[in-house]
C-alpha cells in the first residue's frame, strides 16, 4: 500500500511540472497557427490579384480581430493574440481597420505584421516590390 501511495505521489508531481510545458506549447502553437493562415490569406490575396488581372486587399480589423479577401472568407484569429500593423498611410482607414494592397504586376503596398502572445512574437513581412509575404523578417 505504501509503494502504491508513493508511485501515485511521483506521477501527480510529474503532472505538476509538466503542465506549464504543456500550456507553453500549445501557445506557440496557437501563434504559429494564426502566423500561417495570415501568411496563407497574403499569398492567397497575391495570387488572386495576378491571377485576376485587378487589385485585390487583404483587409484586416483589429478590433473584431478577422482578416478577409476577395479570395478568401473572413477569417477570425485567436483571442489572446495580439495584432499590429504598420501598412502605407494610405490604407490604413482607421485605427482598427487597415489593408495591403496587392496588384496585377504582384507588386504590392507592403506591411508588416506582428502578433504576440504573452512573450512569443511572430512577424510577417510584405515587400512593396514584389508583392512577396515572408515569415522571417529582417
Amino acid at each position: 500500500m505504501l509503494e502504491l501511495l508513493v508511485v501515485l505521489a511521483i506521477i501527480a508531481s510529474g503532472l505538476a511540472l509538466a503542465q506549464p510545458l504543456i500550456g507553453r506549447t500549445a501557445d506557440r502553437l496557437q501563434l504559429e497557427s494564426a502566423q500561417t493562415a495570415l501568411l496563407n490569406a497574403l499569398k492567397t490575396t497575391r495570387a488572386a490579384a495576378i491571377i485576376r488581372g485587378t487589385e485585390a486587399s487583404l483587409v484586416i480589423d483589429l478590433n473584431a480581430r478577422t482578416f478577409q479577401s476577395p479570395a478568401l472568407p473572413t477569417t477570425m484569429l485567436p483571442a489572446k493574440i495580439e495584432l499590429a500593423l504598420k501598412v502605407a498611410g494610405l490604407e490604413a482607414t482607421d485605427r482598427s481597420h487597415a489593408e495591403i494592397r496587392f496588384y496585377p504586376d504582384g507588386s504590392s503596398t507592403g506591411g508588416d505584421l506582428t502578433l504576440r502572445l504573452d512573450d512569443r512574437i511572430a512577424r510577417l513581412c510584405v515587400h512593396w516590390l514584389t508583392g512577396l509575404p515572408r515569415d522571417d523578417c529582417d
